[in-house]
């Protein structure tokens, strides 16, 4: 069995800019600006500053669907893809998996759909990858509500 390894630039652009400003961050009591959910926030590193990163990522966190009671059904096609991802409970959301390489497991692209506020919302991810690693080099990521 493989295992995948989430890289820094695997993650969306909000979080790879977090962890660079965190990493910045590090012995020093410099601020912080920081965006987290389209929002720019100001944080001094000192305890109470971290405090409130803390809380805010937690926000955000709960706001990406990574908090509550929920299952996760996974699909795989014969080639033993991931084809589709089920989430139900207090969380609802499915994600549809394309594959440009089905034998080989090389992503095309991937569509995450949900409702929020009455709103239907799709996150369509292209991938691009690095031709001599075969690794993930880039995901392009447009979001649709409608």
């Amino acid at each position: 069995m493989s295992t995948t390894k989430i890289l820094k630039q695997d993650l969306g652009l909000e979080l790879q800019q977090l962890l660079s400003d965190l990493e910045s961050a590090k012995g020093t009591s410099q601020s912080l600006s920081i965006r987290l959910g389209g929002v720019d926030t100001k944080i001094e590193a000192t305890k109470t500053g971290l405090e409130q990163l803390i809380d805010e990522l937690r926000k955000r966190i709960g706001a990406l669907g990574e908090v509550g009671n929920f299952n996760e059904k996974f699909t795989y096609d014969d080639n033993g893809n991931v084809i589709k991802h089920e989430v139900t409970g207090d969380i609802i959301y499915t994600i549809d998996y394309v594959y440009a390489d089905a034998v080989n497991g090389t992503l095309d692209y991937s569509n995450k759909k949900y409702t929020e506020n009455g709103q239907s919302i799709t996150i369509k991810k292209v991938y691009t990858y690095n031709v001599t690693t075969g690794n993930i080099e880039n995901v392009a990521t447009t979001t649709t509500i409608v």
